[in-house]
């Protein structure tokens, strides 16, 4: 699986052109979850003391048994607000690594639906400059940019808790302008932008640390329209990429 996406994602540019793109994004999707069972079970079995056969069945049996039952003790041991929780407001730790910050509210509108929205900005990809070398050196300056995001949300079992599964749209715009000497000595202002329309679906599960603070974990898999101009370029390029991203949101229920 771990071999099939990272095949994917180095293709992602061909084949997101076809029709089979929205298919390749809920598998993908699918596949992010299994990817994480099949980690866990694999740690179960590799710290398994047992040497024979026999043993490492039954060792493993115990271990799936017991990664089960605490799974469950822990989704019923989870302390929430009696009723469920109306309002939530959280801040995603991970988008901080390529220059976004964005805090976003969730509100909740029944039993099983929730909308999420949240605007912010961009300033740096540090992520994408880590491995990338830039020729541009003192003439680069970044400018901060717009982000949003809009978002639904399905929770299957309890209200703003447990799992859910989303769908979503994010936004974003890096701004930068460098400079450069023209012919007549001066120098010459260039803007430059990369916009990013990014829709994707994911799954997610909230972990409570009391009746108000939680951790808001996802997997997301989907699609990412580039729009791209810089210097040298007669018009802005355009291109599509299969995304795969990670939440990690620290939450205030209310």
């Amino acid at each position: 699986l771990l071999l099939l996406l990272l095949l994917l994602w180095s293709t992602g540019a061909a084949i997101c052109t076809k029709t089979t793109a929205l298919v390749l994004v809920l598998a993908l999707a699918l596949a992010l979850v299994l990817v994480l069972v099949l980690a866990v079970v694999l740690v179960l079995v590799l710290t398994s003391n047992t040497s024979t056969g026999t043993n490492t069945r039954r060792s493993f049996s115990q271990y799936m048994f017991s990664f089960v039952l605490a799974f469950c003790l822990q989704v019923n041991g989870q302390k929430t607000l009696p009723d469920g929780p109306k309002h939530i407001v959280k801040f995603n730790i991970l988008p901080l690594a390529i220059g976004e910050v964005m805090p976003s509210y969730e509100f909740v509108i029944n039993e099983k639906f929730g909308i999420e929205g949240g605007i912010g900005f961009v300033t740096e990809n540090y992520l994408n400059q880590f491995v990338q070398e830039s020729n541009f050196g003192n003439t680069r300056q970044v400018k901060m940019g717009p982000s949003f995001l809009i978002s639904s949300r399905y929770y299957p079992f309890k209200k703003a808790d447990y799992i859910y599964c989303k769908g979503e749209i994010r936004y974003r715009r890096y701004k930068e302008i460098y400079q450069e000497l023209n012919s007549t000595g001066e120098f010459q202002i260039i803007d430059e932008y990369e916009r990013k329309v990014i829709p994707r679906i994911g799954i997610g599960y909230h972990l409570y640390l009391d009746e108000h603070f939680l951790f808001d974990m996802s997997a997301n898999a989907g699609l990412t329209f580039i729009k791209d101009f810089q210097f040298g370029y007669d018009s802005a390029i355009k291109n599509t990429k299969l995304h795969f991203g990670l939440g990690f949101k620290f939450a205030y229920a209310f």
